[in-house]
């Protein structure tokens, strides 16, 4: 009780100041610093090293892209790079203030010399390169070097925006050809882009900045350390109730951009298919305007702009992870996720069939005991199977971000007698185990589990305690996610009975979950045992990508008694690899994610308008050699058992959009052929 008081007295001071007064700053200082260091789960002190990472994180909340500060300012910044410290606990804000002071000049500065720039002719074929990849990009030295490199910029923004309109005007040439009217129209959206970004800038308040601070001081102690206002408290709820108003998306900050971290499934962007993970959004349009940028914008005046009522549309312009820029419509959609729920339905190979089952999030409604929960769909399904014959089964957790930890468990106990499956540890060293106690096996046919990089938090819970009793086959790329902690969420407008202005959430960090060997899922994720490349692999997904994440410890192993695996096992790992060799999918993806990692590597890239052009054809053409795969496929037939023929109404198109993918699905093949060698050895030996 004394933590949760604590964050309110943070919080409550926090939203109830209108004005920043210097009392008020020295005693949120106080507050939050002490709040943090004392319950946060991972124990660190508020010193030099600490005193880096915030220094860190606030640089890069102020100029994410580095295109205001120089070098020369950062050296005048550096002086206090080990002394944040000293200024929390002394209640001062020497770097805070000279920081907004150097940045408001800069920003003046750069706003007259794009309006220069803007005003004279631009050579959009003239030799010039940007670097793309801001950990590689360096600050300017001087103000002298900052022109040069807003020039550089507004070329870039000037191409990309005719490049733009070129496309729209002619959807089917592969030849570029510069258009005076187009370009003038291209250099008119920029320098509105421009306009709104700057005027965005130098409306922002002083306690807006004070705001970046704080979080900044926040975030030093974890990535998943926040404040969390009402409404992407909304976002949080959804994974659990099943219900959403918007489109759809959870996003994130990220070096100064909005990038969406995942898609719900059956919710409007689901439907509509193009929006993705790892998506960067760069304007926000309503109906027919031009779009509003929405670089370096917080992300909750991001969801502002992207939600809307009901039935309207929102068009949303981003850059793909291959660089490719999108605009994508989106009707807004107050839906009930029925494609969040499991689906299942039996795969015939030859003689044999095998139970499927997909399970987009672990889902539950805490506030309706009666609603749809995961656990009980899939007990359902696994019954199906039994009854049906299924002579084994693949559990698909791919994209699945997690949920409800009770599902997870539940879930998992599904697939063994009695046992362990996820040990818990708090700040207070305070150890709890969750198990499945019920001893029986609902399921006891062969297992494979599919995972890939999204797959996160409780279906990591699962495909780990799965693979510790040698339960299942883990089958996926490299490792998932990587995050193994437990965030709490603390509702201030409940504890201290506010009524108006709602105060918002905290969320911080306050436990660990530990694998039944000992070991975490935290930062290294679960390795599959059978490992396949995947189009994402050129990414950098996971929670080692995100600043300051922590490695994992680990503790003792629980007991727990491992499943009698099948006894060719090894061989069947043995013979996927072999497959894996000769797959001709898996040569496109390999290919692909080769000519991916070149373009990432070579980042420092030419932005003459037909250089840009042709680096679009020819990732054009490696992003349809994709959509084309061939693929080992070796199932007959799919038969859904849920959802039912009579349940499909208006998700019929959908549904039959989703079961065709099934033909180009390479891991989901050869999770069949395993699953087929698995039966043919638990047969010889009944």
């Amino acid at each position: 009780m004394k933590f949760i008081l604590a964050v309110v007295i943070v919080l409550q001071s926090f939203c109830i100041a209108e004005e920043l007064s210097p009392h008020w700053q020295q005693r949120i200082n106080e507050i939050l610093s002490g709040t943090l260091n004392r319950y946060h789960y991972v124990d660190q002190s508020i010193d030099d090293n600490y005193s880096k990472r915030v220094f860190q994180l606030f640089l890069n909340k102020l100029d994410p892209t580095k295109t205001f500060f120089t070098e020369e300012q950062i050296i005048e910044l550096t002086a206090y790079e080990y002394k944040i410290d000293n200024d929390i606990r002394n209640n001062t804000f020497y770097f805070y203030n000279l920081c907004l002071l150097r940045l408001k000049e800069q920003i003046e500065f750069s706003r007259s010399v794009y309006h220069t720039i803007l005003k004279h002719d631009l050579n959009l074929n003239m030799a010039n390169q940007i670097e793309a990849d801001i950990d590689k990009k360096t600050y300017p030295k001087n103000n002298a070097e900052l022109t040069k490199e807003w020039k550089a910029n507004t070329q870039y923004q000037v191409a990309q925006n005719y490049i733009t309109l070129y496309k729209e005007k002619y959807p089917s040439k592969n030849e570029l050809v510069i258009e005076k009217d187009i370009e003038i129209e291209a250099k008119l959206k920029t320098k509105k882009d421009m306009d709104r970004r700057f005027k965005r800038l130098i409306e922002k308040k002083n306690k807006d900045y004070f705001t970046d601070y704080l979080d900044s001081i926040t975030r030093a102690f974890g990535p998943h350390t926040s404040y969390l206002p009402p409404e992407e408290k909304e976002d949080f709820d959804i994974n659990m109730s099943g219900k959403l108003e918007g489109i759809g998306a959870i996003l994130r900050e990220d070096d100064g951009v909005i990038k969406v971290v995942r898609i719900i499934p059956g919710s409007a962007s689901w439907r509509q298919g193009e929006l993705k993970a790892e998506d960067i959004i760069l304007k926000v349009s309503q109906g027919n305007d031009d779009g509003i940028s929405i670089i370096e914008t917080p992300v909750r005046e991001a969801v502002k702009l992207i939600r809307g009522p009901k039935g309207s549309t929102v068009k949303l312009t981003v850059k793909k992870p291959d660089g490719m820029i999108q605009t994508i419509p989106i009707k807004r959609d107050v839906v009930i996720i029925k494609s969040a729920y499991a689906k299942s339905g039996l795969f015939k190979v030859k003689n044999q069939q095998f139970g499927y089952i997909n399970l987009p999030s672990f889902y539950r409604d805490f506030e309706n005991n009666n609603g749809r929960n995961a656990a009980d769909d899939i007990k359902q399904a696994l019954l199906e199977f039994n009854a049906l014959g299924s002579d084994g089964m693949i559990l698909d957790l791919r994209n699945n971000g997690g949920g409800s930890l009770k599902d997870a468990v539940d879930i998992s106990g599904f697939f063994i007698p009695s046992g362990p499956v996820v040990q818990v540890s708090d700040s207070y060293n305070k150890k709890n185990t969750y198990r499945d106690n019920d001893n029986t096996t609902i399921y006891n046919k062969p297992l494979v589990v599919l995972v890939n990089s999204f797959s996160a938090s409780a279906s990591e819970i699962v495909s780990a305690a799965l693979q510790d009793y040698n339960r299942a086959i883990i089958l996926g790329n490299g490792h998932t996610f990587g995050k193994g902690t437990v965030q709490k969420v603390v509702n201030l407008d409940n504890i201290i009975f506010r009524k108006n202005n709602p105060l918002g959430f905290i969320k911080i960090t306050i436990q660990e979950y530990f694998r039944i060997n000992g070991s975490s899922t935290q930062f290294q994720g679960v390795v599959p045992d059978i490992i396949y490349p995947s189009p994402y692999d050129y990414m950098d997904v996971g929670e080692k990508e995100l600043k300051f994440a922590f490695k994992g410890t680990s503790t003792t192993p629980a007991d727990y008694q491992k499943w009698n695996e099948p006894k060719n096992k090894s061989m069947v790992i043995k013979n996927s690899y072999e497959r894996l060799k000769n797959n001709p999918a898996v040569a496109t993806i390999s290919d692909y994610n080769a000519f991916m990692k070149r373009q990432r590597d070579h980042s420092n890239k030419s932005i003459r308008i037909h250089d840009m052009w042709d680096n679009m054809q020819e990732i054009k053409q490696k992003n349809e050699s994709l959509e084309k795969l061939t693929v080992n496929k070796i199932f007959n037939t799919y038969a859904s058992i849920e959802p039912t023929i009579d349940s499909l109404t208006d998700d019929k198109e959908d549904f039959d959009k989703w079961v065709k993918t099934f033909d180009n699905d390479y891991l989901l093949n050869e999770a069949l052929e395993v699953l087929s060698e698995l039966h043919q050895s638990v047969a010889k030996n009944e």
